[in-house]
């Protein structure tokens, strides 16, 4: 079973490496709009941006959750 530290250590490192998608699929979309000049690939890339961003928004929620129960269990072993 793994501890909390564990859990909340995977979840972030999840966050970190899924944050990178929409970070770079701008970085992708900037450059096909400024530079190649390529509406079709540039949209393309604003939408896997758009997606990447979902994925990260759920990844912090989790995050979130996970910090709860941590903390409703740091509750219980004060008391």
């Amino acid at each position: 079973m793994k501890t909390n530290g564990e859990i909340l250590t995977g979840l972030m490192a999840k966050t970190i490496a899924d944050g990178e998608i929409p970070y770079r699929a701008n970085r992708s979309a900037v450059a096909a709009f400024d530079i190649s000049e390529d509406p079709k690939d540039g949209q393309m890339e604003l939408m896997s941006m758009f997606e990447g961003i979902d994925v990260f928004i759920s990844d912090l929620e989790e995050i979130g959750d996970g910090l709860a129960v941590v903390a409703r269990k740091a509750r219980s072993y004060a008391r």
